[in-house]
């Protein structure tokens, strides 16, 4: 269920891009939506959370009640028209915020799990990318399995223990670049998704100090050590996921390594500043203007790479 194919006019992928761009957005709206009614509470102890339109009291649960309800039945309309696969990836993003925020489940509040959960909403949004450019991709992922049974010496541990007949596997994997660019994008998001959200996790830990776990009870189980450890784990990840995407779409964009890893540590580097934008990672394009430029700049040499 796809509205266009890659042999008409080049104005459907536009529209697609637009809608589902659209779609995301409003399926982040719901996910907010859920995060600050069930930490509603917390948010209002919080020093800048508090200031929320839920915490504070500016709007009701009434009235973002129906901002769901509206945002909710236009998502829908936008990823049927698109494709049922947009649909289902918007409903597991929404299972995911509402297991990280709502109880009995409530994520957020256990040990790396609230990290490593809500990280997978990030590579689903590139995932709908995926499937809104997929008519383009010639040769989508196969995987072809075949076992079959020979007549081989029976006298083998697996014989021996589970009286079964030794067998033949032979396994072939047959993929694009494109699908295998496709992974390593995926796999990339999550792990900048796990290492944004531990750099978070630990600037919270250190500016908050005791009172960390009032504001976030997740922290109360952290330490740095431990948020350390995921960030270089997240880190080292992320760089090999680099890896993969770029020598499946351009060998030359590894030469966007070196300057992204300094990126990586610059970023690491600002959780340790006083009051560092890194709690609100928002803050950032208004705080750290040379981080930002660099950042543009970064995604300047990478667009310029890939045209020549």
């Amino acid at each position: 269920m796809f509205l266009m194919s890659p042999s008409e006019p080049p104005y459907n992928i536009l529209l697609c891009i637009i809608l589902g761009v659209a779609n995301l957005v409003m399926v982040q709206g719901m996910s907010y939506i859920i995060n600050d009614v069930a930490d509603r509470s917390l948010d209002r102890m919080h020093p800048s959370k508090k200031r929320r339109p839920l915490a504070s009291g500016s709007v009701s649960d009434f009235e973002a009640g129906v901002v769901f309800l509206a945002l909710l039945m236009a998502s829908t309309m936008i990823s049927l028209y698109l494709d049922v696969r947009i649909l289902a990836i918007n409903v597991v993003i929404l299972m995911l915020n509402a297991s990280y925020s709502l109880r009995p489940l409530r994520f957020r509040d256990a040990f790396l799990v609230d990290i490593l959960s809500i990280g997978w909403t990030a590579p689903l949004r590139v995932l709908v990318g995926w499937i809104i450019f997929e008519p383009y991709n010639r040769a989508p992922l196969k995987l072809v399995a075949d076992v079959w049974s020979s007549e081989m010496d029976s006298d083998t541990i697996q014989w021996l223990l589970f009286h079964s007949p030794s067998k033949i596997v032979s396994l072939n994997v047959s993929m694009s670049t494109t699908t295998l660019a496709a992974a390593g994008m995926i796999l990339s998001t999550y792990f900048l998704a796990v290492f944004l959200l531990a750099s978070k996790r630990l600037a919270e830990l250190l500016d908050y100090g005791g009172r960390a776990g009032a504001y976030r009870p997740a922290l109360s189980n952290y330490t740095p050590r431990s948020l350390k450890f995921v960030i270089a784990a997240s880190s080292l990840f992320l760089v090999m996921s680099a890896v993969v995407l770029s020598l499946s779409i351009k060998p030359v964009l590894l030469a966007l390594l070196p300057p992204s890893c300094l990126m990586l540590w610059w970023y690491y580097s600002l959780v340790f500043k006083p009051d560092t934008p890194v709690k609100e990672p928002e803050r950032i394009f208004l705080s750290e203007g040379k981080f930002t430029a660099s950042g543009f700049l970064l995604v300047a040499l990478g667009l310029l790479l890939l045209v020549i």
